[in-house]
């Protein structure tokens, strides 16, 4: 059974492996629900290890993609979340564990992806 018939822009470059350089990838039907899911977290995980900001609906998407999974009994939360932690230790080179503690599940709970942007430069604007 495949649950999702659509078309994702990615369009993420990456200097080191966790993902591919620029481009448009198309994903079919044909592509299996975690394989769909894997390349999301590529997406977030490529973009925070560049420092770059990720769009709230863009998480707030991929985290209703895993509850749908579970819901669906295609996968369980424990899977998703040794799932999203391989991703995350491809493009990081460090695991989840190193990050946030050998419970980051228990402080991110399911389906939480623990993607935290950089702090902005903050630049005053007045004199005060």
């Amino acid at each position: 059974m495949h649950l999702f018939g659509f078309v994702a822009i990615v369009g993420v470059a990456v200097n080191n492996d966790c993902y591919e350089p620029e481009y448009a990838k198309t994903v079919s039907s044909e592509t299996p629900p975690l394989d769909a899911l894997r390349d999301r977290w590529r997406a977030l995980f490529g973009r925070l290890a560049e420092g770059q900001d990720l769009a709230p609906a863009q998480l707030l998407r991929t985290e209703g993609m895993m509850e749908t999974l579970v819901l669906l009994q295609l996968a369980t939360a424990d899977e998703l979340q040794v799932a999203m932690a391989e991703c995350y230790l491809e493009c990081f080179g460090h695991s989840l564990a190193d990050r946030w503690g050998d419970d980051w599940a228990e402080l991110f709970a399911f389906p939480t992806i623990p993607a935290i942007m950089a702090r902005a430069p903050v630049i005053p604007s007045t004199k005060d």
